[in-house]
């Protein structure tokens, strides 16, 4: 990782956007809250009341909370590069591909 760049994790394009559509998809809000997290070999999405899990490769040592469905047409527009996706967050930010969206960040600590 470089720079300010506190996490970063790639995975299958099609995996991330059918992850997305599934947890935002009853959303009755643009307002609504999506958590990111890493278990090692999954990323997890969780929202109230659904869940989904991608498998992914990368170094994700906290959570990060994203709001709104603007997400999911940003993927739409997404070119991934042969396939994959790389999420990161730098600062306050969620990147994938050219896109940026706000985040809260909570760096886990190792126990």
């Amino acid at each position: 990782m470089a720079g300010d760049e506190v996490a970063a994790l790639t995975m299958k394009y099609d995996d991330l956007r059918k992850a997305v559509e599934f947890v935002l998809r009853s959303s009755r809000t643009s307002r609504a809250r999506v958590t990111i997290g890493y278990d090692g070999q999954e990323l997890i999405l969780l929202r109230t009341g659904s869940s989904a899990r991608v498998l992914a490769v990368g170094c994700w040592p906290g959570t990060a909370t994203i709001y709104g469905r603007g997400v999911l047409e940003k993927l739409d527009q997404l070119r991934p590069d042969a396939g994959q996706v790389t999420l990161r967050v730098v600062g306050p930010r969620l990147s994938f591909g050219e896109f940026v969206v706000d985040c809260d960040w909570n760096r886990q600590t190792p126990r």
